[in-house]
């Protein structure tokens, strides 16, 4: 799945298109982003962008800041 932490937009659809992102999307935007926050990690401080990758088996990686492509390619198995 893919979450994004703005308010959906004609931009977001597009974009998740044009990396060949797969799945259920969401934009949750001002609704309460605490909650959203808390639910994906109780330690999380709410800093964005911030990337959670799960594997089927529970695994969970966290990263802050901006992903580069490689890391995304690396970690998905994807090619941009």
């Amino acid at each position: 799945i893919t979450v994004a932490a703005e308010p959906d937009s004609a931009i977001l659809g597009p974009l998740l298109d044009r990396y060949h992102l797969p799945g259920p999307r969401y934009a949750y935007g001002n609704d309460n982003p605490d909650a959203i926050a808390y639910a994906i990690d109780p330690n999380w401080s709410g800093e964005l962008p911030r990337t959670f990758l799960f594997n089927g088996a529970g695994r969970k990686e966290k990263v802050s800041g901006v992903i580069s492509a490689q890391f995304a390619e690396k970690a998905l198995g994807l090619r941009f």
